[in-house]
C-alpha cells in the first residue's frame, strides 16, 4: 500500500468520522428545539388565517398521521377536502369519521381518488380526476411519505427507489400536472411535508437511487435525501415558477411512519425513547404547523422557504441552492417523463 493511498484512505475516515460527528450535533439541537418549543413557546401561538370555505384542498397520505388530522382541520374551516390515498378502507373511514365530527359532507375519497404515489401512471390518474373535480385548488397538501429503510434498495415499476417514488417523485410529478387549478385559485398555496433529517442529507442528482451511494448511516439516507429533493422542490416552485410554497418540518411526531415493518427496530427503540419528552401529536402538528403554512395570511407574499414551529427554518434554508434546485427539477421532468404527461392531461 503507497504512501499516497493510505493518506486518501485516512482522509476518508476522518470525513466520515466528522461527517457522523456533524449529524448527531445537528439530531441534538433540533431536538432540544422541539423541547423547548413544546414545553415553553406553544401557548403564544396567535391565529391570522385565510378563510378557505367552499374553497377545495387536495391532501394525499390522509388516512393516518399528519395527513389525517390535517383533513379534519380544513374540514373544520369548511372546505372541501379530496384524499388521495392508497389505502381506501381505512380512508373511507377516516372521511366517514371527519364528516361526522365537523359536520361538513365536503370531504370525498372515492375509488376514482385513489392514489399510488410510487406508480406514476396511478398519480397521473388520481391527477386527471382531481382536475375534473376541483376546476380551482386552494391548497395542495403533498403529505404522504414512509419512513426508515432497511437494506434492500426496493425499486418500483418506474425504476425508482420507493422512498424517492413516494415521498418525493410522485409529489412531483403530481403538483406538475395539477398546476393549472392551483393557478386558476386565488393566493392559492402548495405546501409540502419534509423533515429536520434534510440538514444530514447527501443528494446526488446523479444518482437519485442511491444505486452507488448506497444508503448511509443508519440506512437514513433514502429519508433523508427525498425530503431535501422535496425542500429544494418547494424552493423552485416559490423562486422560479411564482407559486406561493412552502415546507413544514413538523418536528418530530408520534406517527404509523415511523411504526411501519420498514423501519428499522433500533430507530423504533430510539423514537419510543423521546416520545414523551419531545414528540408531538399529530393533531397537534396539523392545527399549529400545518394549518399555519397553508392559511397564515402573514406569510402569504413569502415563499421558496422551510418552516419550522411557525418560523423560517434557517439552517434548512440556508441549504437551499436554487442551481441544484433547478437540477433536480430538469432530472426530475426527464425522469416522470413530465412533458409526455401534461400532453395528455389536456
Amino acid at each position: 500500500m503507497t504512501k499516497k493511498f493510505r493518506s486518501q484512505e485516512k482522509n476518508k475516515a476522518l470525513y466520515a468520522m466528522t461527517s457522523q460527528l456533524h449529524q448527531r450535533v445537528i439530531l441534538v439541537s433540533s431536538w432540544i428545539e422541539v423541547f423547548i418549543y413544546k414545553h415553553f413557546k406553544r401557548n403564544n401561538i396567535r391565529r391570522n388565517e385565510e378563510d378557505i370555505s367552499g374553497k377545495c384542498v387536495v391532501l394525499t397520505g390522509g388516512s393516518s398521521g399528519i395527513g389525517r388530522s390535517s383533513a379534519r382541520e380544513f374540514a373544520r374551516r369548511g372546505a372541501k377536502v379530496v384524499i388521495g390515498d392508497v389505502d381506501l378502507v381505512n380512508g373511507q373511514q377516516v372521511v366517514n369519521e371527519i364528516q361526522q365530527q365537523t359536520g361538513n359532507m365536503n370531504v370525498k375519497l372515492q375509488k376514482i381518488l385513489e392514489l399510488d404515489l410510487s406508480d406514476m401512471d396511478s398519480v397521473e390518474q388520481f391527477a386527471r380526476r382531481v382536475s375534473k373535480e376541483c376546476p380551482k385548488i386552494k391548497i395542495l397538501l403533498n403529505n404522504a411519505g414512509i419512513g426508515g429503510s432497511k437494506d434492500e434498495n426496493i425499486k418500483t415499476k418506474d425504476g425508482f427507489n420507493i422512498h424517492v417514488a413516494v415521498n418525493y417523485m410522485g409529489h412531483f410529478l403530481l403538483t406538475n400536472l395539477l398546476m393549472e387549478n392551483i393557478k386558476a385559485e386565488t393566493n392559492s398555496r402548495i405546501v409540502s411535508t419534509t423533515s429536520m433529517l434534510m440538514l444530514i442529507s447527501e443528494l446526488d442528482i446523479d444518482d437519485l437511487n442511491m444505486d452507488r451511494s448506497g444508503f448511509g448511516l443508519m440506512n437514513c439516507l433514502p429519508y433523508c435525501n427525498t425530503k431535501f429533493c422535496l425542500a429544494l422542490f418547494t424552493k423552485a416552485l416559490g423562486m422560479c415558477c411564482g407559486f406561493n410554497s412552502y415546507a413544514v418540518d413538523p418536528g418530530a411526531v408520534n406517527t404509523p411512519i415511523m411504526h411501519s415493518n420498514d423501519t428499522p427496530s433500533y430507530l423504533k427503540f430510539l423514537f419510543r425513547m423521546q416520545m414523551n419528552s419531545i414528540a408531538t401529536a399529530a393533531d397537534e402538528v396539523a392545527s399549529e404547523f400545518m394549518m399555519f403554512c397553508a392559511l397564515e395570511k402573514s406569510i402569504k407574499n413569502e415563499t421558496g422557504r422551510v418552516y419550522r414551529f411557525r418560523k423560517p427554518f434557517h439552517q434548512a434554508n440556508e441549504k437551499l441552492d436554487i442551481d441544484l434546485a433547478k437540477r433536480l427539477w430538469e432530472k426530475s421532468s426527464e425522469l416522470v417523463r413530465l412533458s409526455e404527461r401534461l400532453a395528455r392531461m389536456k
